[in-house]
C-alpha cells in the first residue's frame, strides 16, 4: 500500500464537513502525520478533541519527531517564513521520503526535495 503523509487541515475539513479528500484517500494509502499534527489539532480548537483522537487512532500512524526530522525542519525556518508546524511537516515528509497531501499548496510548493501530491 502507498503511503500518505497527510496535513492536518485534511483531518479539520473531514471532522468539519463529514466529507473531504481523507475519506477519499484513507482506504487506498498508508497515512502518516507527524506527533506535532496531533498537538495542533488538539489546541487549535477547530475539531471537537475526542473526534480528533478517533480519527487518528483509527485512520493515521503518527510519526514521532526525531533529530534528523527537527534539523531539517531547521534548515526549512531558516530558508522560508513558514510555521514551525508548517516546517516539522515538511521535513518528516522529507525525512521519511512519503508525499505530502495538504490544501496549502503555496506555503508548503516553496520547500525544496518536498514531493507534494496534486488534490
Amino acid at each position: 500500500m502507498e503511503e500518505l503523509l497527510i496535513d492536518p487541515n485534511l483531518v479539520v475539513q473531514h471532522l468539519e464537513k463529514g466529507d473531504g479528500l481523507l475519506s477519499q484517500i484513507w482506504e487506498h494509502y498508508k497515512l502518516f502525520t507527524p506527533t506535532t499534527s496531533l498537538t495542533e489539532l488538539l489546541a487549535s480548537g477547530k475539531a471537537d478533541k475526542a473526534k480528533v483522537q478517533e480519527l487518528i487512532k483509527d485512520k493515521v500512524t503518527l510519526v514521532d519527531i526525531n533529530s534528523e526530522i527537527a534539523e531539517r525542519a531547521a534548515i526549512i525556518l531558516t530558508e522560508l517564513e513558514i510555521s514551525l508546524a508548517d516546517a516539522l511537516i515538511a521535513a518528516t515528509a522529507i525525512v521519511k521520503d512519503i508525499p505530502l497531501v495538504t490544501y496549502d499548496l503555496p506555503t508548503f510548493d516553496l520547500i525544496p526535495d518536498l514531493k507534494l501530491v496534486d488534490i
